[in-house]
């Protein structure tokens, strides 16, 4: 019997599986889409020579006013460390003007779940997390992720309502 749950737990598990053969530059855009359709003005950096940044993004369409937020993305599915949050934080110019945010589509160590816990100016997003995202800003993505991920919103039996 099809039920919201099931719904639910097939559409994730396709979406991820897209999500995981993305070449990581069409994986970078994506999540650069994702925050154009949060409202935020993103752009993906040049792929070699970023320093660990991929994607810029910010209110102010041409990032003058604060916060600028710096985005690392991996879309490798293995636990992020801790140094690797850290080179992240050492893009951070002095002063509290800029963000940092890590997109992966696995899980963060323990290392490095306690030093964004530590820090005002760091969120790390789980591969679960970020297709919480993708989900709930579907409609405002572009046609062309869209296409990419073809879902419509369904309406299924919750027996536990």
């Amino acid at each position: 019997e099809p039920n919201a749950q099931r719904v639910e737990t097939y559409s994730r598990d396709f979406v991820e599986g897209i999500l995981r053969t993305m070449e990581p530059e069409q994986f970078e855009n994506l999540v650069a889409g994702v925050l154009r359709a949060m409202g935020y003005h993103a752009d993906v950096t040049q792929l070699s020579g970023d320093g660990g940044v991929d994607v810029l993004a910010s209110k102010d369409t041409l990032r003058l006013q604060p916060p600028i937020i710096k985005v690392q993305v991996k879309r490798t599915t293995i636990s992020i460390g801790g140094p690797t949050v850290q080179a992240l934080i050492g893009t951070l110019a002095p002063g509290g003007g800029e963000l940092a945010l890590f997109v992966t589509l696995g899980n963060y160590s323990n290392e490095a779940t306690h030093i964004a816990r530590t820090r005002q100016d760091v969120r790390l997003l789980t591969g679960a997390q970020f297709m919480d995202l993708v989900f709930e800003y579907y409609d405002k993505l572009d046609a062309e992720w869209q296409r990419l991920l073809p879902l419509r919103l369904v309406h299924a039996v919750d027996r536990n309502l």
